[in-house]
């Protein structure tokens, strides 16, 4: 018997199509795997968002950064001295990643970026520091040599060198958020100064007193009258408040622009100092309520002094933003727009 074979040519055009576009796809796969994406990162440098041509040696805490490289856009894992990064804040793209420096590190410094791919891992020598010190407070506000200091606020673990003025102190011990220092000897008056790989801070208050104007009781040799203006009282020698020792004086504010002040006649010179330093407790509910200082009769260069309630401000105010006095002759701390108000004065000195 004789077989006939009959063929379809369109069904077999059909197979022939098919069979092409598969291989074609197989090969589209396998050009994608070799595409410019694919293949070993590499990270060439680390820029901020801001100027994203500077290379940076360093970057700090919660700040954003552009990793520059190539082959990127499959990252997958980002770490930060061996911290993940969130991918959910990752951004990436062939030639560069997007990420915030996280709050906190395991290590302040020299961590290594870590990118993980799709087609491999690369690691990025990269130093990360904490911000520069932040100072909310000092205590005692002067002392003698070998008297320890507490300094606290935040990033001070990382603190390498304090100065008072400009004589290097003894760090005792440090945390994140305490630091002890010896009081050093000789000069020790003026503003602290921190040091850290972050940065340098410099306190918002000076320690110590180069002459001391009025300290439980007033020295006669800068103040010999003091007393109220207006329907403000004042009591010397009050021991309702103290910021060191047992008195302060205390200052009751009848109204608006009354004031209380003490003057000198025979003013002693101010050549050699160079700030005027003092403690105002405030009640609560008095934050953001102003005081004028104004100094040697100078109404004109007065220095407004905003206060927080319910705690002790101190101020040190340089010469140079009452005026630039020569002499004083008379120092006044007058009520703005605050109505009836009280507050403390304490250790009112010059530096």
């Amino acid at each position: 018997m004789k077989t006939t074979f009959i063929f379809n040519t369109h069904r077999l055009t059909q197979l022939v199509a098919i069979a092409v576009l598969v291989v074609l796809g197989f090969a589209s796969c396998k050009k994608n795997d070799d595409g410019p994406e694919a293949g070993m990162p590499v990270i060439s440098g680390v820029t901020s968002l801001q100027n994203r041509s500077t290379m940076l040696d360093k970057a700090t805490l919660s700040n954003w950064i552009m990793i520059k490289g190539q082959r990127l856009s499959t990252t997958q894992r980002v770490t930060l001295g061996g911290l993940e990064v969130n991918m959910a804040e990752v951004h990436a793209n062939d030639t560069s990643i997007t990420v915030k420096v996280p709050e906190e590190l395991p290590n302040a410094s020299n961590n290594p970026i870590v990118v993980e791919t799709k087609f491999g891992s690369v690691t990025f020598d990269f130093t990360i520091v904490p911000p520069p010190p932040v100072v909310s407070n000092f205590a005692p506000l002067s002392g003698s040599p070998g008297d320890i200091v507490t300094i606290t606020g935040s990033y001070l673990d990382g603190v390498t060198s304090v100065k008072f003025g400009n004589t290097e102190a003894e760090i005792v011990s440090k945390t994140k958020t305490k630091l002890e220092v010896k009081v050093p000897a000789g000069d020790s008056n003026g503003f602290l100064t921190l040091v850290s790989a972050g940065g340098t801070t410099v306190t918002a208050s000076a320690f110590g007193f180069k002459a001391i104007i009025y300290d439980e009781v007033f020295n006669t040799t800068f103040a010999e009258w003091n007393g109220a203006w207006g329907g403000t009282t004042a009591d010397d020698a009050s021991a309702e408040k103290a910021k060191r020792g047992t008195k302060s004086i205390k200052i009751s504010y009848a109204t608006d622009w009354e004031g209380w002040q003490f003057t000198k006649t025979a003013a002693p010179s101010l050549s050699g100092y160079s700030a005027i330093k003092l403690s105002i407790w405030a009640p609560a509910g008095s934050t953001g309520k102003v005081i004028n200082l104004v100094v040697s009769q100078g109404w004109g260069t007065a220095k407004a002094l905003t206060l927080t309630g319910n705690q002790w401000n101190d101020f040190t105010v340089p010469l140079s933003e009452l005026g630039n006095p020569s002499i004083l002759n008379h120092l006044a701390l007058q009520n703005t727009g605050n109505g009836a108000l009280v507050i403390y004065v304490d250790d009112i000195g010059l530096l």
